[in-house]
């Protein structure tokens, strides 16, 4: 990868004022286009299911989309306490969407007896169907990319949601540092393990994991992702242990000694298993090899590992 490029600020990128690349710093660490390439969504929600509105019974779902035809646009109330009511139908029924805030910019973006997709959260009042600040055409992806099934919930608090920096604000960055870097995502990871173990490239994964093009693709980016970072954590182990073997000399145990022979031979009062004698034999040989031994003993419950480790 370029790394002046990954390590540019965020502030390059639009919609990011210096207030916000504070606001975003401090909320999320998000400093450098890096750290914006790695903030992956903490939850996804499938956009690929539309209802009938007549197929919407109560508010117990989470979240709705529907296709509607915009019937009317009608404002009510003043200055703070204003709202935007349009009555939206299909061919199955009415539904209302309110807007309590934007009012004005909301309005400019509906048309008449246009039909768009709303998806939000549904509510019923006086038994008609209400959404409450539903997204609609979802504008910012765009430019020849494909449009996602599933989407991204990022994570926010509530400074940066006060502040316009909510979940749909940040998919926008992500979009738009996409487009930026990922001609410059290089693999790292060889193309033989990259085949034995059937993981997708690093670039098609880091774009699924924010911009899922379906629920397998989402899976095998996080398989893929996941896979990294525990093959980066065996590198660094034997990076870490190559060093220790180098630089540190073992001290050498070459004769076993009258009493641990005359423990095993004649006082312990049972037969190790099999699997006690094989690690007991790698420890052996560990102790006769001039290099530092680290080793982890792991087994269940009463399999015997204090008898290994005392003798």
């Amino acid at each position: 990868m370029e790394d002046n490029l990954f390590d540019k600020e965020i502030s390059v990128l639009n919609g990011v004022s210096k207030r916000r690349a504070t606001l975003l710093q401090s909320e999320l660490s998000l400093v450098t286009l890096d750290d914006l390439l790695h903030l992956y969504p903490y939850r996804y929600i499938d956009r690929t299911r539309f209802y009938k509105i007549n197929q919407i019974k109560d508010d117990n779902l989470a979240y709705i989309q529907i296709k509607a035809r915009v019937r009317t646009i009608s404002e009510h109330g003043v200055g703070r306490a204003k709202r935007l009511n349009v009555i939206v139908a299909d061919d199955s029924g009415v539904a209302s969407m309110v807007w309590f805030g934007a009012v004005d910019y909301i309005k400019r973006r509906l048309e008449i007896d246009r039909e768009y997709i709303f998806f939000g959260k549904p509510s019923f009042y006086n038994g008609v169907l209400n959404i409450s600040h539903p997204e609609f055409d979802i504008p910012y992806f765009e430019n020849n990319l494909n449009k996602p099934k599933v989407y991204g919930v990022y994570s926010t608090t509530e400074k940066l949601n006060k502040a316009g920096c909510n979940t749909k604000f940040i998919a926008g960055l992500v979009l738009g540092m996409w487009k930026l870097v990922y001609k410059n995502i290089q693999e790292f990871i060889p193309t033989e393990i990259l085949k034995k173990y059937q993981l997708m490239s690093l670039a098609k994964a880091l774009y699924n994991i924010h911009f899922p093009q379906s629920e397998p693709l989402l899976r095998e980016a996080q398989r893929r992702l996941k896979f990294e970072e525990f093959f980066m954590v065996q590198l660094s182990l034997l990076n870490q242990k190559n060093i220790r073997i180098a630089k540190n000399k073992g001290l050498v145990f070459p004769i076993l000694g009258d009493k641990f022979n005359t423990f095993y031979e004649e006082c312990l009062p049972f037969e190790l298993t099999n699997a006690q004698k094989k690690v007991i034999k790698e420890i052996r040989r560990d102790t006769l090899s001039g290099i530092q031994m680290n080793r982890l003993l792991q087994g269940d419950v009463g399999s015997g590992k204090t008898i290994v480790a005392l003798i």
